[in-house]
């Protein structure tokens, strides 16, 4: 009976990841389309979902891809909330989760950015382009220092600097081509975007957090060398 309540426990919990990680997605469609309560009531309720599917997490079991994943998104998403409200990528949630999961949601949320910046630009919003060009190339610069060797970050990082090019791209275009001035009224994300801007690159990310998780995988890379070099001796 114990295992069947184990196993149940399990199914549970990855059940509410999964929800979380739907959720999540729900809330950065919302933002991405101007909806900020609508995206707000979904990350509330996505958190709420992963946290309790986190009562059932065993480090190895089956269920722990679908966990990381539904935390990589939540945190997407947060990320990307904290972009249109702060300007920055805003700083690392709770310890709840590990260092690549954190990561990957920092990945991830870049792409949201780099989508958000190609729609402000069709609509001739330089500033929040300017916004989203200065926090990628933030984490880019702060993902520069890791190494990632082989693997889902190390395509990750790639990635980011993928979309780093393309939003100066688009910045060189809007300078060849400068837009006409927004209307009057016209107020949008854009004020919190370019916000950072003015800010030190590595104060758009955070650089403590970065550094922790650098020293980690320098530690774990470390402890990997050594072993590999007992199996060879």
């Amino acid at each position: 009976a114990s295992l069947r309540e184990a196993r149940a426990g399990r199914e549970a919990s990855g059940k509410a990841a999964r929800a979380a990680q739907d959720l999540a997605t729900l809330a950065i469609h919302r933002r991405q389309i101007g909806d900020a309560d609508g995206a707000a009531t979904a990350l509330s309720a996505a958190a709420d979902d992963l946290g309790a599917s986190l009562h059932g997490r065993v480090d190895g079991s089956d269920e722990e891809p679908t966990f990381s994943t539904a935390a990589q998104q939540l945190i997407a998403a947060e990320t990307f909330d904290a972009f249109l409200r702060t300007g920055t990528l805003g700083a690392r949630p709770s310890s709840t989760y590990t260092d690549e999961e954190w990561l990957g949601g920092l990945i991830a949320a870049t792409h949201e950015v780099g989508r958000y910046a190609g729609l402000a630009a069709t609509a001739g919003d330089v500033r929040s382009v300017e916004g989203a060009a200065a926090v990628v190339g933030a984490l880019h610069e702060g993902l520069m220092n890791f190494d990632f060797r082989n693997g889902s970050l190390r395509r990750g990082f790639d990635s980011v600097k993928y979309v780093e090019r393309r939003l100066e791209d688009t910045l060189y275009e809007l300078k060849l081509f400068p837009p006409p001035p927004p209307a009057a009224g016209d107020a949008s994300a854009a004020e919190a975007a370019s916000a950072g801007t003015a800010v030190a690159p590595l104060a758009l990310v955070d650089g403590a957090g970065l550094d922790a998780a650098r020293a980690a995988y320098a530690t774990l890379d470390a402890a990997r060398e050594e072993v590999i070099k007992k199996c060879r001796e």
